[in-house]
Parts: C-alpha cells; sequence; structure tokens
C-alpha cells in the first residue's frame, strides 16, 4: 500500500468516506493535470504476449461498456461479443449489440440494429448480461424495467434475429452456465446504501424479498430452485466487532450483494455488509455449501474476489483476525479456511480479479494512479510473479459513481480478456478486448 491509499485508508476510517472521495477528487485533478505537462502517453503496452484492440461504438456519440468483472462479454463459443451503448446524460438505460467475434476487424455488427433495449443499467455493472447455452445455443440474460417492475430476460439470438426470449420473474445477479442456474438479490434494498449496484429508473420493492433475501432460480423455467431467508442468516459481525443476529439491525444498514458461484456451480459465496452511521462498511463473506448449509467464512474488509478452484478464492481484503497489516491480495481456502499470503502483491492496492484457467494465471486492474493511469497486470498462479500488461489514463471526470473501472474478463475458453476503457480517439467510455498470442 503506497503512501497515498495509506492516506485515503486513514481519512476513510477516521472522518469517513465522504471526506474520502473529496479529498480524492482534488488529489486526482492535480496529478491528471501534471501527466498531461509531462507529456505522457494515454495509452501503453508492456508486454507482447497479447493483441489489443478497441471496439466501435454502436451508436456515434454514445459511451460505451459491458460492465463488471465477474461475467465474460464473450459468448460460451466464442461466437460473439456482446456490448452496450448508453448516453452518458442519462445512463440509465441502454441499447445492447452483438459483435461477431471472429470478425470484429468489420465494422459491421452481427446486428446492424441493437438486439434488444433495457432499462436497468447502471455504469459499475451494465445489465449484468451474462451468457449461458440454451437449447445447445448461445443465450444471455440481463436486467430490465417495465411498469415499475425489475425482471430479467433471456434472449436467443440466431441468423440476423431474435430466435426466442423469454422474462423471468426475478432480476439476475450472477449465473452458473453449468446447472442452468441464477442467483437474484434485493436491488431495492441496495438503493438506501449501495444505489450505484442499483438502477436509477423507478421500479418497486419485490414482494418476494420482504421474507427471503436471496433467491436462485432456473434459467430454464424461472422455477424457484433455492431461497434464503433472513432466519436463515448465520450471525455477522457488525463494525464494532460484534457478533450479531442480523434482524437486531436497522433494515437499512445493511445489505447483500457480490454473489458468485464456484466453478461447478454447486456452491456460491456472497457478502453481507453493514454500514454505520458514517455510512463506513463491514463486509461479511458467507458460503452456501453443497448441502445448502450457510457459514460465515470472516469479517472484515472485503473488497473482490474470484475462484480459481472449486474450493479457493483470489480475495483483495483484509480479514480480520488475519496478521496482515494492511489489506491486500491472497488466497482462502474454502476447504480448511486457511489464508495463504503473497509476497510479490503485498504493495498492490485494490483490483477486479478475473482467472484463467488456460493461463493458470489472474489478471486484475487498478483503480487510478496520481497521473490517472489504471493498470492490467497478470499474475502467474504456478510461480507468483507478476507482470504489467497495459496502462490507460482515465480522464478525472470518470470518477466516484461515474467512474471507469477496467473491470478485466476472461472468456469461457480463457483465450480472450475484455476490460472497459476510456478510448481517446473517440473521446468516449468504450470495451477493448486482448487476444493472448
Amino acid at each position: 500500500m503506497n503512501k497515498s491509499h495509506k492516506i485515503a485508508y486513514l481519512i476513510n476510517k477516521y472522518l469517513g468516506p465522504d471526506i474520502k472521495n473529496i479529498s480524492k477528487k482534488i488529489y486526482y485533478r492535480i496529478g491528471y493535470l501534471i501527466s498531461i505537462i509531462l507529456n505522457k502517453q494515454d495509452q501503453e503496452k508492456f508486454s507482447e504476449i497479447f493483441k489489443l484492440k478497441n471496439l466501435n461504438l454502436p451508436i456515434k456519440n454514445s459511451a460505451s461498456h459491458f460492465g463488471y468483472y465477474d461475467r465474460s462479454s464473450i459468448s460460451l463459443s466464442n461466437r460473439f461479443l456482446i456490448n452496450t451503448s448508453y448516453s452518458e446524460k442519462d445512463s440509465n438505460s441502454s441499447y445492447i449489440y452483438i459483435h461477431n467475434l471472429k470478425n470484429l476487424e468489420n465494422t459491421k455488427l452481427f446486428l446492424k440494429d441493437p438486439i434488444c433495449y433495457s432499462r436497468a443499467h447502471n455504469i459499475q455493472q451494465g445489465n449484468l448480461i451474462s451468457w449461458f447455452t440454451y437449447e445447445n445455443q448461445d443465450a444471455f440474460i440481463y436486467n430490465d424495467i417495465a411498469n415499475n417492475e425489475l425482471f430479467s430476460c433471456m434472449i436467443l439470438p440466431e441468423n440476423n434475429n431474435l430466435k426466442k426470449i423469454k422474462r423471468y420473474p426475478l432480476p439476475v445477479q450472477v449465473i452458473t452456465p453449468k446447472l442452468s442456474k441464477a442467483i437474484s438479490i434485493d436491488y431495492f434494498k441496495l438503493l438506501h446504501k449501495r444505489k450505484e449496484y442499483s438502477y436509477g429508473n423507478k421500479f418497486n420493492n419485490n414482494i418476494n424479498f420482504l421474507s427471503n433475501v436471496l433467491y436462485e432460480f432456473s434459467l430454464e423455467n424461472g422455477d424457484i430452485t433455492f431461497s434464503i431467508a433472513r432466519k436463515d442468516l448465520p450471525n455477522v459481525n457488525d463494525n464494532k466487532g460484534f457478533l450479531v443476529n442480523i434482524n437486531e439491525i436497522d433494515n437499512e444498514c445493511w445489505n447483500i450483494n457480490h454473489a458468485m458461484y464456484s466453478p461447478s456451480g454447486k456452491s456460491f459465496i456472497f457478502l453481507l455488509r453493514i454500514y454505520d452511521n458514517k455510512n463506513r462498511r463491514i463486509s461479511n463473506l458467507i458460503f452456501k455449501d453443497e448441502t445448502g448449509n450457510l457459514k460465515l467464512i470472516f469479517s472484515g474488509i472485503i473488497s473482490h474476489f474470484c475462484f480459481i478452484e472449486e474450493r479457493k478464492l483470489f480475495i483483495w481484503g483484509e480479514p480480520r483476525d488475519s496478521n496482515f497489516k494492511h489489506p491486500q491480495f491472497f488466497i482462502y481456502s474454502l476447504e480448511n479456511f486457511s489464508i495463504q499470503s503473497i509476497d510479490s502483491l503485498k504493495q498492490f492496492n485494490d483490483g477486479h480479479p478475473t482467472f484463467s484457467k488456460k493461463l493458470s494465471a489472474v489478471v486484475f486492474d487498478s483503480y487510478p494512479s496520481f497521473g490517472r493511469y489504471s493498470y492490467l497486470y497478470l499474475f502467474n498462479l504456478k510461480t507468483f510473479k507478476v507482470s504489467k500488461l497495459l496502462s490507460v489514463r482515465i480522464p478525472p471526470k470518470y470518477s466516484g459513481s461515474n467512474r471507469i473501472d477496467l473491470h478485466p474478463r476472461f472468456s469461457n475458453n480463457g483465450e480472450y480478456l475484455t476490460f472497459d476503457t476510456y478510448d481517446h480517439h473517440l473521446k468516449k467510455p468504450a470495451q477493448a478486448i486482448l487476444e493472448f498470442i
């Protein structure tokens, strides 16, 4: 952790996130101006192991991106790449487009017109588009809002038209393509404390979440296959470190987010976060095993993570019961609940990790540096060596809830990696793709 991040960490701890965010805005604007004065490059490659391409904007003068890091914008068959287009003046809705992955040099899209339109869009996670296989073909699910209802839809693209559309009554958080199941959480609840992970267009509170806090449903027919009631949640740690029942916490001061399936889809994890009166949070990592049992794994600072094995996680954070001096990347075993520190990554700050089995590596991004540069790094899980892939300078107006996180995400076969970026030629947010050579 460098000096600037240590200062930000201390400001957040003692003065709260609001003061920290104001300080960061001033700090980064000064750094951005200095980097321009020094005439540094807008984007730079540090490795020759990949080819890089920025995607064309589906709609001229509109912004484009995919969204989060825990799913791929590339279909499971590697046939399609999905992209969105939205107005920077109103990012609450977006058009969804499909590219032919094998012919990205051709400016023509697989479908000339958008394949669909969604009124459930945010800068952090897009529409939570997720690819899976339906009737042995590529299909995707995304969130939408209509008549004040938040729900999800499945689309099956085929030969320049829509072959099938299916609507599910619950919104999607994450899916497991192997078992054709999806997890749904309460996005209305996220409006209280993490509204950048919810949606700006008005939607009603779903009555399904009055008693249950999480659902699992089938992508085949939409039937609910599993649910977690509030009474089923294990006791968790509050901001003072006390073990509490969630019913003891004000309903607006806790939420569930960032669910993620294991590679097999037979188990999953999610974060339960509790907030104090200064909006500081404590994260509780909860594990649902193959039998349906729920267990609190650990509490503390937990930011981003990914599975690297069925029972092994790559995490950035600081468990309360660890001997870490500051938050950092580490490997956590769900088998024996052990922590493996990583010396080569101890000084790296928060980032979004994505795993490739083919490369036996994790790629993660960084938040902007003093000069407003975000980086992509590759961490080799066999050698524990880390290498820099590229950097891109992000204008300071893209900060806070409007920030551009790179959000790297490997394709299903690990050969491609897409990420969100800022295109200095088009002067707009855009999506880019790396093809590993």
